[in-house]
């Protein structure tokens, strides 16, 4: 097991008092498996993440990490934008065989896709979990399902774990092992949902066409709309 969550909760003081925004969150992540967290806004996803990563300290409850390095890639952009992309590409298209994340030469963060070039940034440092801050938002459809794709098969082939949280029900379906809801504030674990879809591996759209898929899609927003 790369992590293991238990009875996780999180609350900071404010001057009218105590705000919990975690509460008794238990779940884990074994080697290649990829898990999606969804939820109403609010309801804590990213402080869940900045929790889970060490940058927000537990209130109570355990985390443990039996991993060397974490990729975590967040909502806002952080590049230098003096900085050339080729280097980092080059490491991932060479360790991973991932050439989805490549890029040209000499070319920099404000002439590229910024996000595709954040991913790069944090695969090419080798992680053993990536956790994932609502990444692809601005990304092109086709770009989207392609890098969504493309670090779904490195979490599988090269035994990582993947955390991701996303406002997508059939991107979480579509990419996951089983999915997290979580309730409005202050944040609980709702329902976990295994899933387990014939058809994966071929393309980036071939787990939308498996025939589980409609079902499963049903089942989450079924849970994630019910009072």
């Amino acid at each position: 097991m790369l992590l293991n969550v238990s009875h996780l909760d999180y609350s900071f003081h404010t001057i009218s008092g105590k705000y919990q925004v975690l509460s008794d969150i238990s779940f884990s992540v074994a080697k290649g498996e990829f898990i999606s967290i969804i939820g109403p806004k609010g309801c804590g996803k990213s402080t869940l993440l900045s929790v889970i990563s060490g940058i927000l300290p537990v209130s109570s409850g355990t985390i443990d990490r039996k991993i060397n390095n974490i990729g975590y890639l967040v909502q806002k952009e952080n590049l230098f934008e003096w900085r050339n992309c080729h280097t980092d590409s080059d490491i991932v298209t060479e360790t991973y065989g991932m050439t989805a994340f490549s890029s040209p030469k000499n070319i920099f963060p404000y002439n590229c896709i910024e996000k595709r070039a954040e991913l790069i940034l944090s695969l090419a440092m080798e992680p053993d979990l990536v956790i994932l801050d609502e990444p692809f938002n601005t990304l092109d459809y086709a770009t989207r399902l392609d890098v969504g794709y493309s670090i779904r098969n490195l979490i599988k082939t090269y035994e990582k774990g993947g955390i991701l949280v996303t406002n997508d029900l059939a991107e979480a379906i579509a990419l996951s092992d089983k999915i997290i809801i979580m309730t409005p504030y202050p944040g609980r674990i709702k329902n976990i949902i295994d899933i387990k879809l014939t058809s994966v591996n071929s393309s980036p759209i071939d787990a939308r066409n498996a025939p589980e898929f409609k079902d499963y899609f049903n089942k989450v927003w079924s849970v994630l709309i019910e009072h």
